[in-house]
């Protein structure tokens, strides 16, 4: 049986943008047309693999003392 390896988000994204990135002139324009879709795709992958990573590490975030209600 093969072993399961489970993949963090972080790291996901960080193959992801690595792989995409690599493809990528140096120069990134300001602006991008929505006719280039593979630029627009890049992007939106970008963007929100960023924000699933920056919600994960907030996520690890717990506060120093338990406050007691009731």
């Amino acid at each position: 049986m093969a072993a399961t390896r489970i993949i963090n988000v972080t790291e996901l994204y960080y193959f992801i943008r690595g792989r995409l990135m690599s493809n990528t002139p140096s120069h990134t324009p300001t602006t991008v047309s929505l006719a280039d879709e593979e630029a627009v795709r890049r992007i939106l992958v970008d963007t929100i693999f960023g924000l699933w990573a920056t919600v994960n590490n907030l996520t690890r975030l717990r506060p120093s003392q338990h406050e007691r209600y009731g």
